[in-house]
């Protein structure tokens, strides 16, 4: 499991996400992992994420020059799409 932010959506959904290219994902409360591939890397700028259940969360980022973005999933982190740009 990579370092970074992490969400738990309930007692079985687990997210953890660095920014990369993947989240890894667990769906039985941390015994086994999947690596989910994801649309858009924000490994220098993302700020938080949370998600409230399996499949719909958010992501929020922010860079040196204070610009602040938030996107949100409903894939379960494969694609996210900006809502604030």
């Amino acid at each position: 499991i990579s370092n970074g932010q992490y969400s738990v959506a309930s007692m079985n959904e687990i997210f953890v996400w660095d920014g990369g290219p993947v989240i890894n994902v667990s769906h039985d409360g941390g015994i086994t992992w999947i690596s989910v591939p994801t649309n858009i890397d924000v490994t220098d700028i993302m700020m938080k994420i949370d998600f409230m259940d399996a499949q719909t969360g958010w992501v929020l980022t922010g860079d040196a020059a204070n610009h602040h973005a938030l996107y949100k999933t409903v894939d379960g982190g494969a694609t996210w799409n900006v809502l604030i740009p």
